[in-house]
């Protein structure tokens, strides 16, 4: 007669949360939330670290901006003062500079005037010249800077000299043109005139 064997199989699970399986799933589970926590912790510290940096970063470049605008503002004023003065010494030097401008376009022109009016067969050798303080004013009691020339040299003829002194009348450059001396005399080359002519300049 044979034997029958009978095996029983437990088909009941336990439920999580109850009894001694769900104990090690209810740590993992609080472990996790624990490191998730220290894990946002440690998130919004760095974050809060770079913010600090990035703070200290700006304040320190405003720093910077600010003592650069101030030393920008204290070099305008320097250069200010610097072209003021060098603006008042170009003033002041164009003031002194001018009379003497002025002085020598005047001779400049005077030597052209007479390079035209001087006839062919006469030479100048010599120009003095003398300044004159000429009164002026109704009570004459200002003076006016005139300039006294007197111009030396020869000619070939009595001429030439007339001619000379007729084309330093008509010149806008002279007034008061007057013979101061002629002697007339003889060399190699023939007859000679030696003279002096007087003027006053206008």
């Amino acid at each position: 007669m044979a034997r029958r064997s009978k095996q029983r199989i437990n088909l009941y699970r336990p439920v999580l949360g109850t009894g001694t399986i769900a104990a090690p799933k209810r740590s993992l589970v609080i472990g996790s939330m624990a490191l998730l926590i220290v894990s946002i912790a440690v998130v919004a510290a760095l974050d809060l670290k770079k913010r600090w940096e990035l703070g200290r970063a700006i304040a320190a470049q405003q720093a910077e901006r600010d003592q650069v605008k101030a030393q920008i503002a204290t070099l305008s004023d320097r250069l200010t003062l610097l072209t003021s003065g060098m603006n008042a010494q170009v003033t002041t030097a164009s003031a002194e500079l001018l009379p003497l401008i002025n002085q020598r376009t005047k001779w400049t022109e005077l030597f052209q005037d007479m390079s035209l009016r001087v006839p062919e067969g006469v030479w100048l050798l010599k120009m003095d010249v003398e300044t004159l303080n000429i009164p002026v004013g109704r009570g004459k009691t200002k003076l006016a800077d005139k300039k006294s020339i007197t111009l030396s040299g020869f000619a070939r003829s009595f001429l030439g000299l007339g001619q000379l002194l007729m084309a330093l009348e008509q010149s806008p450059k002279f007034t008061s043109v007057t013979l101061k001396s002629a002697k007339r005399k003889t060399d190699k080359l023939g007859e000679q005139v030696d003279f002096e002519i007087a003027g006053v300049l206008l």
